[in-house]
């Protein structure tokens, strides 16, 4: 879709959750929101075909909107080392989302209009 407004949705995740965002990614893009998705575990499956550059970084060919991060860390070392301003100034929202919440079934839309009424920043869906 033509995005006027972009979102970022920055999220930890692990094997358990692939299945899950496989869900979630097509009806977030409808939103415009762009996934930076950082691999706690030894996933491969969630690194789908896209091959890791060397600093860690993944783009899937089918889904380019979609970037993943595989380090060793933990989520707010994740989302210090990689959501700085620089990175995030193009984004409307930030959403940090946490591998608990159920992201795949989750009104993003809805969502999205609560930020824009009440001009928060950035949010975190639980």
């Amino acid at each position: 879709p033509h995005c006027e407004r972009r979102s970022l949705a920055a999220m930890p995740l692990g094997r358990s959750s692939h299945s899950r965002l496989g869900r979630a990614l097509p009806r977030w893009r409808l939103h415009c929101i762009e996934a930076w998705v950082f691999v706690y575990d030894e996933s491969e499956d969630l690194r789908w075909d896209a091959g890791l550059n060397a600093s860690g970084v993944a783009t899937s060919g089918d889904a380019p909107w979609v970037r993943y991060y595989h380090r060793s860390g933990f989520k707010f070392g994740y989302f210090r080392a990689a959501l700085t301003p620089a990175a995030t100034a193009a984004y409307e929202y930030i959403l940090l989302v946490d591998a608990d919440c159920t992201f795949d079934t989750f009104g993003v839309g809805d969502f999205l209009g609560v930020l824009r009424r009440h001009e928060l920043r950035i949010a975190q869906p639980a």
